[in-house]
């Protein structure tokens, strides 16, 4: 169950209902959202969530790497790139290395 950013109101029940029934991209696409809007923390609840309901998707663990990222944690950061990188399709793999490099620098992927 997805913890809502806006507490109390009807937005965050309708956020929460659209989080349950999202697909793991459209949440994904939410929680990097966030992250544009410098909302890190909520973003990062979001994509945890994502990660524990479908670990086996490339996307969610992209999604890690950038809350990893954000957060200056490069090494986990780089770990779920990588394994974003052993799961991902042909087409996704090129953005994904160009991530890892940022990482491998020690740079935030989320600019």
């Amino acid at each position: 169950m997805y913890k809502t950013v806006l507490q109390g109101s009807e937005a965050a029940i309708a956020q929460k209902k659209a989080l349950d029934i999202g697909t793991p991209l459209q949440v994904h696409q939410f929680a990097r959202g966030l992250m544009t809007t410098k909302r890190s923390d909520e973003a990062a609840t979001i994509f945890r969530e994502n990660a524990r309901k479908h670990p086996d998707l490339w996307l969610v663990h992209d999604g890690l790497a950038r809350m990893f990222s954000s957060q200056g944690r490069f090494d986990s950061a780089k770990n779920e790139i990588k394994a974003a990188l052993a799961i991902a399709p042909t087409g996704e793999k090129s953005d994904l290395n160009e991530r890892l490099k940022e990482l491998e620098a020690n740079r935030d992927i989320n600019k």
